[in-house]
């Protein structure tokens, strides 16, 4: 499979490649899917060219549509005479991905892999291991099992799922008796670590959508017009503006406490001034004004 090309036939098409697994992706457009099912038969062809079996058995379908009106069922595919299995869920390069791209099988997938490794971390603490050694086994273990593609599916989590999520990093602190990173810093901390090499990689098929705008301080937005889709990474990034440098957030705010402090210190000078003018007129004629003062400055006491 090293010599297949991951070049689709068709424009609507994607084929993605890694090692010995291949995942064709293909865009359906009304109703139309001569081009999806012309793909896989010039991918099943390739392969008994060149001496290739594909294994069925192995070879799972996934069908995402979010269509309100959906027109009868999809035809089923043909591989090898034999008729490929159809899922709701499908595990693609360890990450569970739904049918209705909703994460919460893949969060509880995670957090009972994490969980296992609270056992190994409570017998290193009672056999008398330091801080630092407990430390490692964490980031080595529980955290990268937590971090695993975060940016792919943490931003569309339930509030429920995170909160599992969080309860395993809470039972680890307990554990080891210090204080770790929780689930939204270190969702943050990955995302801006993605989106500083796609930025720094012109090749990336994502570098075209980190444009900052004509100031050079932000970047552009992408416009959203579903929750699933302006919480997914690419504007959930472009909105933390995670590609600026930790002195350009460190300036920008800055910037923005200054224009606070700013508008507080004018407030408080209108304030004063006002206070200023009523004490001039109480002291020329504080007979005729002792009625009339809050009502004119402050008409919701009259």
């Amino acid at each position: 499979m090293n010599q297949l090309t991951t070049r689709a036939t068709h424009s609507s098409n994607t084929i993605v490649k890694y090692a010995d697994d291949t995942t064709v992706i293909g865009l359906i457009s009304d109703d139309d899917e001569s081009a999806y099912r012309d793909e896989i038969r010039s991918l099943s062809l390739w392969c008994q060219v060149n001496n290739l079996q594909l294994n069925v058995s192995k070879t799972k379908e996934i069908i995402v549509d979010f269509r309100r009106k959906r027109r009868g069922e999809h035809a089923p595919i043909f591989l090898n005479e034999s008729v490929v299995e159809r899922v709701n869920n499908i595990k693609f390069l360890g990450v569970n991905i739904s049918d209705d791209l909703t994460w919460s099988i893949h969060s509880n997938m995670v957090v009972k892999e994490a969980r296992k490794w609270l056992f190994f971390l409570r017998r290193l603490r009672r056999f008398g291991m330091n801080a630092r050694i407990l430390s490692n086994f964490y980031r080595c273990t529980i955290e990268s099992i937590l971090t695993g593609c975060v940016t792919a599916w943490h931003g569309s989590c339930t509030s429920h799922d995170r909160k599992a999520l969080q309860r395993v990093i809470k039972t680890a602190e307990c554990i080891m008796g210090s204080d770790l990173p929780s689930m939204h810093d270190l969702h943050n901390e990955r995302c801006r670590r993605r989106t500083k090499r796609i930025i720094s990689d012109p090749r990336h098929p994502g570098h075209r959508l980190f444009s900052k705008l004509p100031s050079g301080r932000r970047l552009r937005s992408i416009q959203t017009k579903t929750n699933r889709f302006r919480d997914s990474f690419f504007p959930l990034a472009v909105r933390g503006n995670y590609g600026a440098s930790l002195s350009e957030i460190m300036v920008h705010e800055a910037n923005n406490r200054l224009r606070l402090l700013g508008s507080s210190l004018l407030l408080l000078r209108s304030i004063l001034n006002r206070f200023k003018r009523i004490s001039k007129v109480e002291q020329l004629n504080p007979a005729e004004t002792q009625g009339g003062l809050f009502s004119t400055y402050f008409p919701w006491c009259s």
